[in-house]
């Protein structure tokens, strides 16, 4: 299994963090190669981008999310591929949040000849853009409450 874990310190309060971080749709939005969150017989599912899916030979991944206030998990499985995720949030100063970021991939089979090699190099670059998306929507989310007060 590829893995890796890095922390990252946002200059967001945790509060912000922790809003965002609760839903599996903002944290699947924010993974470079998820395409869509969608919902089928009542499972979670991460549909992946096409060249995720053509690499992996998986299209989608059955989600299982976990999110308490300052710990997010998640488990992602296909009949190729398994994905896991852990974020950790602790307060890093009064604006300013500490993102413990862990990201495993392995191939299920055959699959993993193929994978786990890309995988490792991929992984930090994945994990660098997850955290870059969740800057950019936390952004967006300070600006349009910024604007939301100057129209009372």
């Amino acid at each position: 299994m590829a893995k890796r874990a890095h922390v990252y310190t946002i200059a967001r309060p945790i509060e912000e963090l922790r809003a965002l971080l609760a839903s599996p749709q903002a944290v699947g939005r924010a993974l470079a190669f998820v395409e869509a969150t969608e919902e089928s017989r009542g499972q979670l599912q991460w549909r992946l981008r096409p060249a995720m899916a053509a690499i992996t030979g998986a299209q989608s991944l059955l989600v299982s999310f976990n999110a308490t206030p300052d710990h997010v998990h998640w488990v992602g499985r296909s009949p190729r591929l398994l994905g896991r995720g852990d974020l950790r949030l602790t307060p890093a100063g009064p604006q300013a949040t500490a993102l413990a970021f862990t990201l495993e991939m392995a191939g299920v089979g055959a699959a993993s000849l193929v994978i786990e090699p890309l995988a490792g190099v991929q992984l930090q670059a994945q994990m660098d853009s997850f955290v870059d998306h969740l800057e950019a929507a936390l952004e967006r989310a300070a600006e349009k409450e910024v604007i939301g007060h100057d129209n009372r």
